[in-house]
């Protein structure tokens, strides 16, 4: 490579850092383009399939739709357009020259060649990304004097050297002086932004490694498969004997992931600021701890679900493209004793597209259910139009043989159909009630304590059929406000529940708790419980587990009728044990 583009290339961010005499730079083009006073290098919904170097000039980059963010203003030596080409988007923003301007474009194919060479240039590129890039640099006036754009004349011999002449060059050699030499390592102010590595490093093939593990992750879009791909890939790059993949939920305030344990995977929640990981995602900093034992943070109940002792640990924040944390990787035990500079510099590679990865499979997840929900709502409403008018037209006729006068086996059979029917409207009812995006609340005031009473009565018969008794416990009495009719819905599909739960009959403690300003109404059965594995789908219509019969749709009514009351329904459960389902409801008031 000629003496003025090699300058030009080791002045500018992307080789920071970077030996280039070990660079192969043959089968690059690196293209040199002026580009005037007032000429757009790209616009906003361009493709973003190369990065610009700025040898000399001022490029302004400005961001139509996001009018929150202010422009920016970028002059020699920064590069830019790397944020849309590392999110396989179209371009975000417009680039505008302020000035006759000097820039050279490396393609996408010709960047994955350079990171091959040497992984540093991505961490170049990853810097450019960062807030802190631009911190000395956003302006809508004037320019940091760090950055102060050198004039715009470029030097000859660097556009000889590219095959390229332009009437815009003034040759100002003579008038120059003489260029210092460089010597030793570059400082910070030069744009040296890779932490230091000492005698452990990245190869090429680990490299290669990364970038292909990484393709792999973002190749799908199911949240669960991009979180366990994650997982394995660190473990395999890294020294760790076990990675954890929290995700961080601001709305619960939780972080939860899912370990394997045993035949079935168990989801584990912590909130926020509990124990490391907590902490981690809390301040957004890195921890690498090498007693984690003796750290005041660490909480021993994870390790004991877990069935695990951790003696090490490096907890790393994966942070969005807005600098939020949206999760945080859990490495423990490492294989070499403590996890090392190398350890952080493979997640400090893997961070940003881990992210990206996550936030896409969130963001389809939440599309698939909003486009489940739909169609389970068109379809509710064409089974309710189509069953409705029979049944009701088939009920009245059984009603009118029923004061015919029939013989006792024909009576017999009018009330079981009448029972059938009853059942097909019930169900109606229920896809009608799901179907609704707003409930109509018609509600009145009501003592807590005579209603529970009530509804047990009006389910004597059938807790007899099913061999079930009901231990009923009552705290003090207090009212609610509550459309009575809708509630009774909750209160029968928690004890169908309970009872599908012991199908040889048992006990079912039902219990109202007050505290402070909420009333809990608690169901416990001693049953079949439920699974870790399906834990998380008990809520979803027509989900049913361990039933004959079932439309699965009774939870997820309850859940929609209590929300709609401004409350909130819990469960907890283990498998072959019991299962306890809690409503939480605002009081009204206490009786005094």
């Amino acid at each position: 490579m000629k003496n003025q583009l090699r300058t030009t290339l080791e002045n500018n961010l992307l080789f920071a850092g970077i030996d280039l005499n070990k660079i192969n730079f043959n089968s690059l083009k690196l293209e040199l383009n002026s580009y005037k006073e007032g000429s757009f290098i790209y616009r906003t919904g361009d493709p973003a399939d190369m990065i610009f170097l700025i040898v000399s000039g001022q490029i302004n980059l400005s961001f139509p739709e996001l009018p929150e963010k202010k422009s920016i203003l970028l002059s020699d030596n920064i590069l830019f357009g790397y944020k849309e080409m590392a999110e396989n988007s179209a371009r975000l923003s417009n680039a505008v020259a302020l000035k006759d301007s000097y820039l050279i474009k490396v393609h996408k194919d010709e960047i994955e060649f350079l990171v091959k060479q040497d992984y540093a240039i991505l961490n170049n590129l990853c810097y450019s990304l960062e807030d802190k890039y631009f911190a000395d640099i956003k302006t809508e006036v004037t320019v940091n004097e760090d950055f102060k754009p050198l004039p715009t004349d470029i030097d000859a011999d660097l556009l000889a050297e590219l095959g390229i002449n332009s009437k815009h060059v003034l040759n100002k050699r003579k008038n120059r002086e003489p260029k210092k030499e460089k010597t030793g390592k570059k400082t910070a102010e030069n744009f040296i932004l890779q932490p230091e590595i000492t005698k452990d490093k990245i190869d090429e093939k680990k490299l290669i490694k990364i970038i292909e593990a990484m393709q792999v992750v973002n190749s799908t879009n199911k949240l669960d498969e991009v979180l366990l791909g994650i997982v394995n890939i660190v473990q395999d790059l890294t020294s760790a004997d076990r990675v954890t993949l929290y995700i961080v939920d601001y709305t619960n305030g939780i972080l939860w992931s899912k370990i394997a344990l045993e035949s079935e995977m168990r989801e584990i929640k912590l909130r926020i600021g509990e124990g490391i990981a907590g902490w981690v995602a809390q301040n957004n900093q890195i921890l690498n701890i090498l007693n984690v034992q003796e750290d005041k943070r660490h909480n021993p109940v994870y390790d004991d679900i877990m069935g695990y002792y951790t003696t090490n640990m490096l907890c790393y924040p994966i942070n969005n493209r807005n600098g939020k944390v949206i999760g945080v990787l859990q490495l423990l035990n490492s294989k070499n004793g403590q996890f090392g500079k190398l350890d952080e510099e493979i997640l400090n590679l893997m961070s940003i597209n881990c992210a990206i990865a996550i936030e896409n499979s969130e963001l389809i997840d939440i599309k698939i259910k909003a486009e489940r929900k739909a169609s389970l709502h068109k379809l509710i409403n064409f089974l309710i139009e189509d069953i409705k008018q029979p049944v009701l037209i088939s009920k009245k006729y059984a009603q009118h043989l029923q004061n015919r006068g029939l013989p006792d086996f024909a009576e017999n059979i009018l009330n079981m159909l009448q029972e059938q029917l009853d059942s097909v409207i019930e169900l109606v009812k229920s896809l009608s009630m799901l179907a609704e995006d707003d409930n109509v609340l018609r509600t009145s005031i009501i003592n807590l304590n005579k209603l529970v009473k009530d509804f047990m009565k009006k389910m004597e018969i059938y807790l007899a059929t099913r061999k079930t008794s009901v231990q009923l416990t009552l705290d003090e009495d207090v009212k609610l406000k509550i459309d009575e009719r809708e509630f009774y819905q909750c209160f029968l599909h928690l004890v169908r529940n309970a009872c599908e739960a012991m199908p040889n009959g048992g006990k079912l403690y039902i219990k109202t708790q007050v505290e402070g300003d909420n009333v809990h109404i608690s169901f416990l059965d001693r049953g079949i419980g439920i699974p870790n594995s399906v834990k998380n789908k008990i809520f979803e219509p027509l989900f049913s587990y361990g039933k004959t019969n079932g439309s699965g749709l009774g939870l997820s009514i309850t859940k929609k009728i209590v929300e709609s009351h401004g409350g909130r329904i819990l469960f907890a459960s283990e498998l072959n044990s019991f299962s306890e389902f809690t409503i939480i409801l605002p009081i009204l008031k206490k009786f005094i």
